[in-house]
């Protein structure tokens, strides 16, 4: 128990209180304060999770939930017209170029056998966790293709980024 509330209970609700932000700031109201909220209930379940949410796209999900929360209008409902700070949008660009510099850095560092020899899409499409109908297709695809993918992810990821 957390102050005298059920820790599960509190973590349910939190999950039900960042679903109903969200489905506001998706409904066109996504003020700051309400990306605050989304950010703070992702922020509290995300250290609550501990070694379950120590992913990489957990810490991307809280960096740019931060940024939204910059990003979005203080208050009323965003616009089309409205302007954003440069430095918000320099932000969020430097944040897709840290995706995409450690995505490949990982994938490097990881001295997996697999994406030095070029064969990680040998696997990836057997073993993703949510397989697209495309999937199969794709896994038949002769292995000298499946390498070249293997080839230009490493290329955009690393150098370009």
């Amino acid at each position: 128990t957390v102050l005298g509330v059920d820790s599960y209970a509190l973590c349910n609700a939190l999950a039900v209180a960042g679903m109903l932000l969200a489905a506001l700031a998706a409904s066109g109201h996504g003020s700051a304060p309400v990306m605050l909220g989304c950010w703070l209930v992702y922020l509290s379940l995300t250290t609550v999770g501990e070694i379950f949410l120590y992913f990489q796209w957990d810490s991307l999900l809280c960096e740019a939930g931060f940024l939204a929360v910059l990003y979005a209008p203080l208050m009323g409902r965003p616009s089309r017209s409205s302007t954003t700070s440069h430095l918000v949008m320099w932000l969020l660009r430097f944040l897709f170029f840290k995706l995409m510099l450690m995505s490949g850095v990982v994938k490097i560092s990881s001295n997996d056998p697999t994406w030095l020899n070029l064969t990680a899409l040998n696997y990836h499409f057997a073993s993703q966790c949510i397989p697209t109908p495309a999937a199969w297709y794709f896994r038949q695809l002769h292995p000298l293709m499946l390498q070249l993918g293997v080839g230009f992810t490493l290329v955009v990821e690393v150098p370009i980024a």
